[in-house]
């Protein structure tokens, strides 16, 4: 018992000094009424190092999305697929017309049957693979052709995976048109966005507008004005495809602009019938199956398949709420056998909750309300952030699959403008924001060859709750970066040496 004291108190001053130049750092940053919580935890000798208020109830914002990937992570596994079917469904009978007519094959069906797959047709992860969306269609449409067909009757967009409510009731109905807002589906493409461009033409006359994806029966209006100003903006029927463009135009714009679209299975039916009809393969219709249609097997002509992994780094490196919410979802299919919905996919992470971190946290604090955490109603601690953390890091199936996915500072998603002047470990980590709200919570990684897989990891998590102006999120950003260098300074392996 002596030696174990011996050994241990040397690094209790150091643990004391780093909590109290924490607490004073949070203090210098004049952060007036924002609410704080801190957890900085030693994840080999499980242990806080520094904790302040760390089981307070705190609104995570899109720290969420590390509970919701790591519930996903947990349940699907690490080699999870997500998988898209098109399938091509003979008639059971010819059509005649007339008794003493000769019978002629009655056209067949398609069926393209989701599973969710928030990645179909996403310009980020295809660009990896040299490939753009519009490679997914064609490859669509080939598989089609080299049928012979030239005629279909019915088009269904099988999305029964999910249910069809398509956006939460806490989201803001103010910015339901913006990307970050994308209705969530069983069948999902291209981010269920639509990406604008313009470029003006002679002053005032309408500046040149480019949709995509783009199909003839997407509707679109161009009020927009060549001008001395950009002040151009999109608006959406909030129950249909209908697009009206208004405001300024003076310079070209590079970069897209991004809206949603309206029921996104539709959208893509309509579209890939339109792509259809372009090589000569005509379609009647489009159309949902209903939920008491029983499926239809048929022959698989293409199948999209994307890993969850690939899932997982869009949701976490780049902050894509429509991935957390496709996860959230399919965690709900999972749970009932039943088309996934919000609740389902938060009681199935509650379930995470209790069964992985049960012992160690009460997971009654944690209010799921979303996947992404872009509802204000969701409610979780930085003690529970730090748990799904450790539970990760200490499974070797699921560990690197998930610190992958995390952003690293001065590198990559998120944080690859954050934290450039912390050095001597790596930073991955999970940003968040929204409305009074951000968070930042990862791993703290140093090379240590002495130590298990040659590093020291430590699980850190920072909540603030109800800033408003002056203090910003820049500001409680850089006090984000500011407390980072404090722990990694302290946390160094010189500095440890040291104590």
């Amino acid at each position: 018992m002596v030696l174990l004291l011996l050994l241990l108190l040397p690094g209790l001053p150091a643990a004391a000094d780093l909590e109290n130049q924490v607490r004073k750092l949070i203090a210098n940053a004049n952060l007036r009424d924002t609410t704080v919580s801190v957890l900085l935890y030693d994840l080999a000798g499980d242990t806080a190092i520094v904790g302040i208020d760390p089981d307070r109830a705190m609104t995570p914002a899109s720290n969420m999305k590390v509970i919701t990937t790591a519930a996903a992570l947990d349940r699907l596994g690490a080699t999870f697929t997500f998988s898209t079917d098109l399938d091509l469904i003979e008639p059971s009978a010819d059509v005649t017309d007339g008794d003493n007519a000769e019978a002629t094959p009655a056209p067949p069906d398609l069926v393209l049957r989701g599973s969710g797959d928030p990645a179909l047709g996403d310009d980020v992860l295809l660009a990896a693979l040299d490939l753009e969306p519009d490679d997914v269609l064609d490859r669509w449409v080939d598989a089609i052709e080299q049928t012979g067909h030239t005629e279909i009757d019915t088009l269904w967009m099988d999305d029964r995976v999910f249910d069809r409510a398509y956006v939460h009731p806490t989201w803001p109905d103010n910015q339901l048109d913006k990307w970050y807002c994308a209705q969530v589906a069983g069948i999902n493409f291209h981010g269920n966005v639509l990406d604008i461009l313009y470029l003006p033409t002679l002053r005032g006359e309408a500046p040149t507008v480019q949709v995509y994806p783009w199909f003839p029966r997407l509707s679109t209006v161009n009020r927009a004005v060549t001008g001395q100003h950009d002040a151009f903006w999109i608006q959406r029927d909030p129950t249909a495809n209908r697009f009206t463009f208004g405001g300024e135009v003076r310079n070209a714009r590079s970069e897209p602009l991004r809206t949603t679209v309206y029921d996104p299975p539709m959208f893509l039916g309509e579209l890939l019938r339109y792509r259809l009809g372009q090589r000569g393969i005509t379609v009647d219709r489009v159309d949902h199956p209903s939920a008491e249609t029983p499926p239809v097997s048929g022959t698989t002509l293409y199948r999209v398949n994307t890993t969850l992994a690939g899932v997982l780094d869009r949701t976490n490196q780049d902050s894509h709420n429509l991935f957390a919410e496709a996860l959230l979802k399919r965690l709900g299919f999972e749970l009932t056998g039943q088309p996934g919905t919000f609740e389902s996919g938060a009681a199935a992470v509650r379930m995470f909750l209790q069964e992985r971190l049960g012992t160690r946290v009460q997971p009654a604090i944690t209010k799921v309300v979303d996947g992404s955490g872009l509802s204000k109603e969701n409610v979780t601690t930085a003690r529970v952030l730090v748990e799904t953390l450790r539970y990760l890091h200490r499974n070797d199936e699921l560990r690197d699959v998930f610190r992958s996915s995390l952003a690293v500072a001065g590198e990559t998603g998120t944080l690859r403008r954050r934290a450039k002047n912390v050095t001597g470990a790596t930073v991955h980590a999970k940003s968040g924001y929204i409305n009074g709200v951000s968070a930042l919570s990862g791993y703290l990684v140093f090379a240590d060859a002495g130590a298990p897989r040659g590093e020291r990891v430590y699980a850190f998590s920072m909540i603030f709750n109800g800033f408003r102006p002056p203090v910003t999120n820049t500001t409680l950003k850089q006090t984000q970066d500011r407390l980072l260098e404090a722990f990694v300074d302290a946390l160094k392996p010189e500095a440890v040496a040291s104590y």
